[in-house]
Order: structure tokens, then C-alpha cells, then sequence
């Protein structure tokens, strides 16, 4: 659990570099206008570590995802948005290290592939949110706007998805959009870190 000098500082550093507060307002905003839960995250070896998650008000149940956790890279939509942005090569040496973790859910490799090349066809990645087949998280990959690759998904109730899918990854797409075209330049990171 990080300590409470180092919120402050997260949030310092944050406004130096989105002074108008655009990256967390648009996260909310996104959640709220979506209904849905809203997470950031990125890759860290064979996992996704999200780095944030917004609430709509009306979410019950909010303990179950939070800012720091880690998911398995192949099972989670963030992290396959993630992986869709590398070279075929670099996927199958990240899957194969992901299947040899201890206490892994092995999976196919030319299998995962073969989804991988279909995420990336239509643009979007979609799978079940960890440990709930009831909730879908749909997923993009977000210009790296600290030069680290990020990604950027809604998860929602799966019997939304039918009616729904097009116009949450129209706001989806919008947010990332909004996030790259706002986004500092790698120098100003530097600057508010100095």
C-alpha cells in the first residue's frame, strides 16, 4: 500500500503534467458516461499492473479491482491490447514465459495467436474480466504519453455488451484519443521529475 507521501507526490506530478487535470477527469468522465468501471494499465513482464481504475457512482462492488494490482498478461484484455502492439516474435516469447510461470493457466500458444490477430483486426481487445465470466472488459492500446506502453479498457455486465459494444468503444476510442492529443511530450515527464 503506497504511503501517503507517495499520493501526494503521484498527484503532483500528475497536475505538472496535465495541468488542466485532463487525464483523471476524463477517466471519471469515461466511467461515468459508460456506467462501467475504467482502468489504465501496463506491462510488467507477464503481467498487466493496473495504474489506475475509475468507478461509476452506482458500482456496489469496488474492492475487487484497485491501482497497483497484477493480472496475467494473456488473460486480461488490457494486457492483450498491450501485446497486440508487438511483434509476433516478441508475443509468442511473452506467452511462453506467461505459460511457464508457476501456477499458470497454460494456454494455447498458436491458439492465443490466433485471437491476437483477430483483436487486432477489429482494433480492440475483449475478453472475460478475471476471475467473473459475467463481465466483459474491452480494451485499447493508449499512445504512450510517458513513453511506456498503456492501455485502456471499460469492464461491464457481458449482457450489455450486445446492445452497447459499439457505442462504448466509440467513447473507448474518443477517451484515448483525447488522452495522446493532450498528452505531454516525453521532455515535459522529464521536466516535472527533475
Amino acid at each position: 500500500m503506497p504511503g501517503i507521501r507517495s499520493v501526494f507526490l503521484g498527484n503532483w506530478i500528475h497536475d505538472a503534467i496535465f495541468p488542466a487535470g485532463s487525464l483523471l477527469g476524463a477517466l471519471d468522465a469515461l466511467s461515468r458516461d459508460a456506467n462501467a468501471n475504467v482502468r489504465v494499465g501496463v506491462r510488467s513482464g507477464v503481467h498487466v499492473r493496473y495504474v489506475h481504475v475509475s468507478w461509476p457512482d452506482s458500482a456496489a462492488e469496488r474492492l475487487r479491482l484497485t491501482p497497483g494490482m497484477m493480472l496475467p498478461v494473456c488473460h486480461d484484455a488490457l494486457g492483450r491490447a498491450l501485446l497486440a502492439t508487438e511483434t509476433d516474435r516478441d508475443v509468442y516469447g511473452i506467452v511462453r514465459r506467461a505459460n511457464a510461470e508457476e501456477g499458470a493457466r497454460v494456454i494455447s500458444v498458436e491458439g492465443f495467436m490466433e485471437e491476437l490477430r483477430a483483436q487486432q483486426k477489429n482494433g480492440y481487445a475483449e475478453c472475460d474480466d478475471w476471475g467473473s465470466r459475467r463481465e466483459r472488459v474491452l480494451a485499447i492500446p493508449l499512445c504512450a504519453p510517458f513513453g511506456i506502453p498503456a492501455a485502456i479498457g471499460i469492464g461491464i455486465q457481458a449482457e450489455r455488451l450486445p446492445v452497447e459494444r459499439q457505442d462504448l468503444l466509440r467513447l473507448l476510442h474518443w477517451v484515448g484519443q483525447n488522452i495522446a492529443a493532450n498528452a505531454p511530450r516525453a521532455s515535459a515527464v522529464q521536466d516535472a521529475l527533475d
